[in-house]
């Protein structure tokens, strides 16, 4: 695992000292560290190396749907009322029942209310984890009955130095910790995926015209930045919020570059100098830019009003 000593210093002494809770809602972004931490406190409470054949284990998380071939947008009622069941059953190997739910905000409110009684009512040898990337995407039901156990992005070092631990070269392991943003899900990804770091390479060379003093240039590099269509449109979606966090991401290390902390690799080799209220207006865009996707406004209309929107 990389980071996050200080929940899995919680955790070890909540073992310790048996006093573990019943549910937890783990939070952060994805690719984080939310699962990761969460299949190393199954394990350890189960006592295995293997969650998904130990028999008392049960985990849920969004599937394909076998008529379409395509990914569910939604946990359905049935996937939780058939987890419920086998987590109602007895012990087999040790006496706990360890229920992990992935991606909690796509439960449906069907299944999110079929989930509340397990909650209601949680059996004394029960552990239940659910890790969502967002906690307003839950029903206060849910939150009001777990506790929350939040994951904040890493540093900048803490990744990149993990990299290197892996036998990244110390320049690679700086410009995938750059693009990583502090998720170290993401880093590893990026450095076992040559395809990905190409393919986000391409997309900070698009995002880098942004920046361009040329509003044409910051235009036609919208076009680049939305992504190709895909029926599956919770992919698009996330796809282009993850182009737009890049964005804001890049924003970011010209504002630390302005602030006289050095500029960082994502900026490139002819990254325009941007004084400090320049990178703060862009970054103030970039968030107004994410409440209107999030408002469901055109994503092309409003990142061509997002790069209009200030002067380089």
């Amino acid at each position: 695992m990389i980071g996050h000593k200080h929940v899995i210093e919680r955790f070890t002494s909540a073992i310790a000292s048996n006093t573990l809770a019943h549910a937890y809602v783990f939070v952060g972004s994805a690719s984080v560290g939310k699962r990761t931490t969460a299949e190393w406190l199954l394990k350890t409470l189960l006592k295995t190396e293997h969650l998904d054949a130990h028999p008392d284990f049960v985990r849920v998380e969004r599937c394909l749907n076998p008529k379409t071939g395509k990914m569910r947008e939604q946990i359905s009622i049935d996937q939780i009322v058939e987890a419920t069941r086998r987590f109602a059953m007895r012990s087999v190997r040790v006496p706990k029942k360890a229920l992990l739910i992935q991606g909690a905000e796509s439960l449906s409110i069907a299944a999110a209310n079929a989930l509340l009684k397990t909650l209601e009512e949680p059996r004394g040898d029960a552990l239940i984890i659910l890790t969502s990337v967002s906690e307003q995407a839950l029903l206060p039901t849910i939150l009001s009955r777990t506790q929350r156990v939040r994951f904040h992005a890493l540093s900048f070092d803490e990744v990149a130095d993990a990299l290197k631990e892996r036998g990244v070269e110390r320049e690679a392991a700086e410009v995938l910790a750059a693009m990583a943003n502090g998720l170290p899900g993401r880093a590893l990804t990026l450095m076992d995926d040559e395809e990905q770091r190409s393919n986000i390479e391409r997309q900070l060379q698009t995002i880098r015209a942004c920046f361009s003093p040329r509003p044409s240039e910051r235009i036609l590099a919208v076009h680049d930045m939305i992504p190709p269509y895909d029926a599956d449109h919770v992919k698009t979606r996330t796809e282009l919020k993850r182009r737009l966090a890049l964005f804001e991401t890049v924003a970011h290390k010209h504002l630390l570059a302005a602030s006289g902390c050095g500029a960082s690799p994502l900026l490139g080799d002819d990254a325009p100098v941007l004084s400090i209220a320049q990178a703060g207006n862009i970054l103030t865009a970039i968030q107004s830019a994410k409440a209107r996707l999030e408002a469901h406004v055109d994503p092309h209309l409003t990142l061509i009003h997002t790069v209009m929107s200030y002067a380089l």
